[in-house]
């Protein structure tokens, strides 16, 4: 799943937007495609769950070229190198985690994807 913590203001940036992210989905599609054999053991416990926040960095240029720069398999959410991120989006993410992962594997219940998006595996 991806998740969008954007806006736009008016159409042009409205579909500006939705190519970047149609972008964004297609190139984290690809990067955990090409590194899913090492994310995602193959030998572990059937009851355990497992799962992973990953941090995508980007860059945009003034044609809207989108260019992945990293992937950060431990971001810095709560280690005060963020701190000039607003704590709606922390909250946001804790909540849409909690809601899509946690919630279901603990106690049965629907995954509700918050701000999560679908990603597309068969990208190519």
């Amino acid at each position: 799943m991806i998740r969008d913590v954007g806006g736009a203001d008016s159409w042009f940036e409205a579909e500006r937007a939705l190519q970047t992210r149609r972008q964004m989905s297609e190139i984290v599609s690809r990067t955990l495609r090409a590194t899913a054999p090492t994310l995602f053991p193959t030998a572990r416990c059937t009851r355990s769950h497992l799962y992973a926040v990953l941090a995508f960095d980007w860059a945009v240029d003034t044609a809207g070229g989108l260019c992945l720069l990293e992937v950060n398999s431990h971001p810095a959410i709560g280690d005060g190198t963020m701190s000039h991120v607003p704590t709606r989006v922390y909250t946001r993410l804790v909540t849409d985690v909690l809601s899509l992962l946690v919630l279901p594997a603990l106690e049965g219940c629907e995954a509700q994807p918050g701000g999560f998006k679908p990603i597309d595996w068969d990208v190519e």
